[in-house]
């Protein structure tokens, strides 16, 4: 699905003017779909997966629990091809929340944990990036299932 419909989309809205793309990777179907349509058009642009430390999808063998909800996984999902991510950035819980606050405070951005994660895990990527090159972040979840966490300050300090 994600590579007629959101890879298509990318495709059209940008062509070949994106370098680098960075999805969450929870079941692989968003990043499998959309590394498909992009690199067959375009087979330099880089996918870049963002994966929480715990999660066994972007390298690893050590699973633990970790908070940030819809990504990562302790086995591999069949529909996940990871012969199209380029490389996975490792991001950690508290930087995955203060991220994702940062987008509701600062961007207006209303989003979930996941969104923080993909959100560091693009500016790390994009050291790599020159100047004049594009990189687009996949923000796929919304406030609406965490308003009793990381929302919370009170919870932020008690995990």
């Amino acid at each position: 699905a994600h590579n007629e419909s959101t890879g298509q989309e990318i495709w059209d809205d940008f062509g070949n003017t994106l370098d680098m793309v960075v999805i969450g990777v929870g079941t692989g179907g968003t990043i499998t779909g959309v590394a498909k349509k992009l690199k067959s058009n375009n087979p330099k642009i880089q996918i870049i997966g963002a994966d929480p430390y715990g999660s066994i999808l972007g390298g690893g063998d050590e699973i633990y629990p970790y908070k940030v909800e819809g990504i990562g996984y302790d086995f591999f999902p069949d529909v996940l091809d990871n012969t199209l991510v380029d490389r996975y950035i490792k991001v950690n819980d508290q930087n995955s929340f203060t991220m994702a606050r940062k987008l509701i405070k600062d961007e207006g951005i209303l989003c979930g944990g996941s969104s923080g994660t993909v959100l560091w895990a693009a500016l790390e990527a994009a050291k790599d990036l020159k100047s004049d090159q594009k990189c687009l972040c996949i923000i796929a979840d919304g406030i609406r299932n965490y308003l009793g966490k990381f929302v919370q300050d009170q919870w932020m300090s008690k995990n």
